[in-house]
C-alpha cells in the first residue's frame, strides 16, 4: 500500500494491529474539552497524528512534493453563512441543555460501536423522498464521529444527485458501472486502489461512487452484489442510496445485500408517505407502506421488519402515529425537522446543520447500528458461481436500447 490510511479508517481496518491510541481519545477526555469539540467539531485532522488521510495524500502533486493541495477561498457569503452557523450552534448549545445531552450520549455510542461494519440501504419508490438526504447526511456525520473511511454509493439507474449533495461532481469521481467493469478487471485488487480513484468532501471521510449520465447498459444483479461485498470488504461501512425501482438490478442486489434498510418518506413530496392532513388517510399513495410490502413479498419479510424509518419534515409529535401506522417500534422511527440544509439542491455541509438536526440524524445512526441482523437466508450474498462467472469476464452489462 502506497500511502498510509486515514487515521483509524475503515482502509486500514484489517491492517491495523491495535487501538491504543483512538480508544482512549474520545471517551477519556476531559468534559470541557469535549465541549469544545462538540461546538466546533473541526473537520481538519489533528497535528499529531501518526498517519495522513489518504485522499488527502492523493491530493499533493506528483513527484512526491510537500505543496499543500490549495484550496478556493471562500466567498463573503459563504465565510458569512458558516459563522452564523457556528454562532446559532454555539446559542443552541448553550441554551438547550436537553440537546446537549442527547448530542453527547448518541455520539458516545456511536464511538462505542465503532467497530460494527455494515452494508444500509437507504429506499423509498417515490422520487424526492429524502434518500439522496438520508444517504449523505448520515454517511457523513457517521464517518465524522467514529473516524473511519465509509462510501455512499449512487445507486440510481438515471443520473442521481449523490455526488452533487456532497459538493462534487459526478464526472470527478468513479462511477458505478465504471467502477465494476475495472473491478471485473482486475483493477481494484485493494481498498487503497479504489479510494485513489474516489473523490470525497473534505470535512469527513465519506468517499462517492456516482451514477452514470445516461443507462446505456443493465448491470446484473450479482455483479452488483459483488461490487458491494468488495467495497464492504475495505471501508467502514456502505451507505447504498437507491433509485426508484423496486426491482431495478440495482436496487434489489442492494437491498438482497444490505443488513439494515432505512425507509425514507418526506412530507412534502405528494405519495412519499401516508397523508395524516386527510380526514381518512389511507394507504393509498402511500410509497413508503408500498416500498415496504413489495422487498417483503420479495423474500425478505424480516429484514423489512427490523428497519428504521426516517420522516423528513413531519411534526415531532406525530412520531408515535408513524409508529403505529406502519408496524414499527417507536424506538425505529424517526422525525427530521424542517431546515433548509437537507433540501434538494443543497450541497450538504456538516457545520451548518443545526444542533437539533444533527442531534436526531446522530440518534438515527445508533438505530442503525443497534438494529437486528436480519436471518442468514435473507442476506442474499453472491454465490460461488456467480463469482466464478465473474471473474471470468463476464461483462458487466449487456447493451440496451436508449431512447
Amino acid at each position: 500500500m502506497s500511502t498510509p490510511p486515514r487515521t483509524g479508517s475503515g482502509l486500514g481496518h484489517m491492517g491495523r494491529l491495535g487501538f491504543s491510541r483512538e480508544d482512549t481519545g474520545r471517551a477519556d477526555a476531559p468534559q470541557n474539552e469535549r465541549l469544545v469539540t462538540a461546538i466546533f467539531e473541526r473537520a481538519e485532522p489533528a497535528k499529531d497524528e501518526d498517519v495522513v488521510p489518504a485522499a488527502q495524500q492523493q491530493a499533493r502533486p506528483p513527484g512526491g512534493g510537500d505543496e499543500p493541495d490549495v484550496q478556493p477561498p471562500r466567498g463573503g457569503l459563504d465565510t458569512f453563512l458558516v459563522v452564523c452557523s457556528y454562532i446559532r450552534y454555539a446559542v443552541e448549545w448553550t441554551l438547550r441543555p436537553g440537546l446537549r445531552r442527547r448530542n453527547r450520549l448518541a455520539r458516545d455510542e456511536l464511538w462505542a460501536r465503532r467497530r460494527t461494519k455494515k452494508i444500509y440501504a437507504f429506499l423509498n419508490s417515490k422520487g424526492a423522498s429524502g434518500k439522496t438526504a438520508g444517504s449523505t447526511t448520515s454517511g457523513l456525520l457517521f464517518a465524522d464521529a467514529i473516524n473511519r473511511d465509509c462510501v455512499v454509493v449512487d445507486m440510481n439507474d438515471s443520473p442521481g444527485g449523490t455526488a452533487r449533495r456532497l459538493g462534487i461532481k459526478r464526472r470527478a469521481t468513479l462511477q458505478l458501472q465504471e467502477y465494476l467493469r475495472r473491478y471485473r478487471g482486475g483493477e481494484f485488487s485493494t481498498a487503497q486502489s479504489i479510494a485513489d480513484n474516489l473523490e470525497w468532501p473534505r470535512e469527513s471521510g465519506l468517499f462517492v461512487i456516482s451514477s452514470e449520465a445516461v443507462a446505456k447498459t443493465t448491470v446484473p444483479k450479482y455483479q452488483v452484489k459483488l461490487g458491494l461485498e468488495k467495497l464492504a470488504e475495505g471501508f467502514h461501512s456502505v451507505f447504498c442510496d437507491l433509485g426508484n425501482g423496486i426491482k431495478s438490478s440495482g436496487n434489489l442486489g442492494a437491498v438482497e445485500m444490505a443488513d439494515t434498510l432505512v425507509f425514507m418518506g418526506n412530507v412534502n413530496s405528494a405519495d412519499s408517505v401516508v397523508d395524516f392532513r386527510r380526514e381518512d388517510p389511507t394507504d393509498e399513495g402511500d410509497d413508503l407502506r408500498n416500498t415496504m410490502d413489495a422487498y417483503a413479498g420479495l423474500g425478505m419479510p424480516e429484514k423489512v421488519k427490523r428497519g428504521i424509518i426516517v420522516i423528513l419534515g413531519a411534526r415531532s409529535g406525530m412520531r408515535k402515529r408513524y409508529a403505529e401506522h406502519y408496524g414499527m417500534p417507536e424506538e425505529r422511527v424517526f422525525i427530521v425537522p424542517n431546515n433548509r440544509y437537507m433540501k434538494r439542491g443543497h450541497a450538504l455541509r456538516k457545520n451548518r446543520l443545526p444542533l437539533h438536526v444533527r442531534v436526531v440524524i446522530y440518534e438515527i445512526l445508533v438505530a442503525m447500528l443497534r438494529a437486528e441482523p436480519p436471518p442468514a437466508h435473507e442476506l442474499k450474498r453472491a454465490t460461488d458461481a456467480e463469482k466464478e462467472q465473474f471473474a471470468g469476464g463476464d461483462p458487466v452489462g449487456t447493451a440496451t436500447e436508449v431512447e
